[in-house]
């Protein structure tokens, strides 16, 4: 998995400089302030969840609580949430009652954007999407704007691989996705959308779980952005570090067993690829 392992490493990096609305590439612009959108998960994976907005999308909350059946056994039923504030992201295991919290890597992503000159800048939009969408047709998929309309909101769709995403017009706020791969097939679909005023504590760790902050990849998502940011303005396929030095050695101790495993993603990684894409302006 290591070849598609860096390719959603690298789409995470480069993708989101295509939205193009605000002072810099990673300020959205949503239908709306603030909402909660609920969700059915079906097929391999079964279960429900609830993802909630406010500030434009400059703050998340999802809640999901799902069951994966996979070669006919059942899999511990997971609990999870994820918050993702402008500055901060944090991982909850809801039945372990663990929580991390890691720098949101758009920080580091902004602050090296930031010091570019404004031709730069511009260099470094057009380079991401060429790149962006040269990625997306070496692994035979398309994007098509406002293809579709789910729940009264016009999508994007993005199919590859066999798999399809729905989201916003714009945005990377995903209303359906459809994956069908690997002997897996799972449908997350929107079922409600509200767009009232969503609760405080929806954004906020539930209380009696205690949150461990983990710093052992800040200075590697640093280096990532600075490097990504410099290969774009420059015109070069960006490139990333995947880990720190030290535990790259490990690494490739373990590459003999996973160079026939190299072909395919996994379910989750498909559904971060149609997501990344989700937002591109055409």
């Amino acid at each position: 998995m290591r070849r598609i392992a860096v390719l959603c490493l690298i789409l995470s990096l480069v993708l989101p400089a295509v939205l193009l609305a605000g002072p810099h590439p990673w300020e959205r612009k949503l239908p709306f302030k603030q909402a909660t959108i609920h969700y059915s998960i079906s097929g391999s994976e079964t279960g429900s969840q609830t993802l909630y907005i406010k500030d434009q999308g400059r703050y998340t909350s999802q809640y999901k609580k799902s069951a994966t059946r996979m070669f006919g056994m059942n899999q511990p039923e997971q609990e999870t949430l994820e918050i993702k504030t402008p500055e901060w992201v944090y991982s909850v295991d809801l039945k372990a009652r663990t929580a991390s919290q890691s720098v949101n890597p758009e920080v580091y992503m902004i602050e090296e954007f930031g010091r570019l000159s404004a031709a730069e800048q511009k260099k470094a939009l057009a380079n991401a999407e060429k790149f962006g969408r040269s990625t997306l047709n070496s692994l035979g998929g398309e994007v098509q704007r406002k293809a579709a309309t789910l729940l009264g909101y016009p999508c994007d769709v993005v199919r590859v691989m066999g798999t399809e995403n729905y989201s916003i017009a714009d945005s990377d706020v995903t209303l359906k996705t459809v994956v069908s791969m690997m002997g897996m097939n799972t449908r997350i679909e929107a079922t409600r959308i509200d767009t009232g005023s969503v609760p405080e504590d929806k954004f906020r760790v539930p209380a009696g779980i205690p949150v461990t902050r983990t710093t052992e990849g800040d200075a590697l998502m640093r280096d990532n952005a600075r490097m990504v940011v410099q290969m774009l303005v420059s015109g070069q396929q960006p490139t990333v570090q995947l880990m720190a030095p030290a535990a790259a050695a490990q690494a490739m101790d373990n590459d003999a067993d996973d160079a026939g495993d190299d072909d395919m993603p996994s379910a989750e990684e498909m559904q971060a690829i149609l997501k990344m894409f989700g937002g591109q302006q055409k």
